[in-house]
Formats: structure tokens, C-alpha cells, sequence
């Protein structure tokens, strides 16, 4: 997102979804952006609600309850859950943000994301084509 300066269209994006009566917020992997806190700066500075602006150990739980996730930035923060499951992942341990559990999702990185000798993208993980997200 910083480096896209993509913080006041997304800012915008979510204006409009919550005119619209959806629950729209945010959750912000510990270290995103350089330096740690870099996301938390650039949302306040769109005027993106700080109560919507989540940690993800405060939005994880609720991913198994969410309808739709839109991944902005990077890969790695999300999609290994080779992070979690093999010892072997040279990101293991890594914490992320599970959107794998979410009932629909699409995001905007890479076609097989992150490090690229993890393999096991969330798409795979849920069942989706990878290259199609939100498509199963």
C-alpha cells in the first residue's frame, strides 16, 4: 500500500462500503510496512477510522465469520499457512493473518505469492484456484 500510495483509495473504498451498511475494517500484520506501525500512519492519515484499524491478533478469530477479505500488500503476511503447519517453511513460525478461514476472498498480490519457496497459498489451502481468487 505505501509503496503504491494506495492508502486514500483505499480509504475511499471503505467510505463508500460502510455508506452502504457493510462492516468494513482492517487488520494490520505487526510487522507491515518499514518501519513496524508504517500501515497504522498511512490509514490515519486517509482518515480511515482508528476503531476500524485492527492488530491481527485482535481481527483473527473473527476471520471464520467474515464474508469477503481484499488482501492489500504483502503476500507472506497471509497466504502460508506452511507458516503454521510445516516446520520445514523457511517461514515458519512467521505469524499471519489467517484469511484462509474467510467464506469468500480475493487479493491483489503475486499469482502464487510471497517467498517463492513456500508453496501452499491460502487460495490452495481453501479449496480455490490460486490464480482465480474468490473462484472455487
Amino acid at each position: 500500500m505505501a509503496v503504491a500510495q494506495a492508502q486514500h483509495p483505499v480509504a475511499e473504498l471503505t467510505r463508500r462500503l460502510r455508506e452502504r451498511g457493510v462492516e468494513a475494517r482492517f487488520g494490520v500484520h505487526p510487522v507491515a510496512g518499514r518501519p513496524p506501525g508504517h500501515m497504522n500512519v498511512l490509514l490515519a492519515e486517509a482518515k480511515v477510522p482508528y476503531d476500524i484499524v485492527l492488530e491481527m491478533d485482535e481481527i483473527n478469530d473473527d476471520f471464520a465469520d467474515t464474508s469477503v477479505v481484499l488482501v492489500i500488500g504483502a503476500n507472506d503476511t497471509v497466504n502460508h499457512p506452511a507458516a503454521m503447519d510445516d516446520p520445514a517453511s523457511p517461514i515458519a513460525g512467521m505469524p499471519v493473518l489467517r484469511v484462509w478461514e474467510v467464506h469468500l476472498g480475493g487479493d491483489r498480490t503475486s499469482r502464487d505469492g510471497g517467498a517463492p519457496e513456500v508453496s501452499g497459498t491460502a487460495a490452495k489451502r481453501a479449496g480455490r484456484n490460486p490464480h482465480r481468487p474468490g473462484r472455487y
